[in-house]
């Protein structure tokens, strides 16, 4: 089973994610902030990274970039996610084939992991 951690301070948003994913086989871990995903990255085995950019305290981007940093975690699918993602024009420019928006539209999603991750 494929193993995904959503970092997002809506909880409603962690909610659905967690919800929609589970349906179709993905153990989901959901946080709301970055300090957390580092303990769940520290003791499980994560497929895929999935986290809104506008997090407080660490950013989606700087949390990335330390991902990146980490050679036990630099293989990890990632994705980000943002309804709002103003300011980080240059990031999306980079990275706008790991870019989704929100509200996410789970049907494209789960195609998207399926394809990257292989089938759950």
């Amino acid at each position: 089973m494929k193993q995904i951690l959503y970092i997002d301070d809506n909880s409603q948003a962690c909610l659905l994610f967690k919800l929609f994913l589970e349906k179709e086989g993905y153990k989901v871990f959901t946080v709301k902030e970055t300090t957390a995903a580092r303990k769940i990255l520290s003791r499980e085995k994560i497929d895929c990274i999935t986290t809104d950019i506008g997090l407080p305290r660490e950013d989606g981007i700087k949390f990335y970039q330390w991902v990146q940093e980490q050679p036990e975690y630099k293989d990890i699918y990632f994705l980000f996610v943002s309804g709002h993602a103003v300011g980080f024009d240059h990031v999306l420019l980079e990275h706008r084939n790991n870019f989704i928006t929100k509200p996410i539209f789970f049907p494209d999603l789960i195609d998207r992991l399926n394809k990257e991750l292989g089938d759950s």
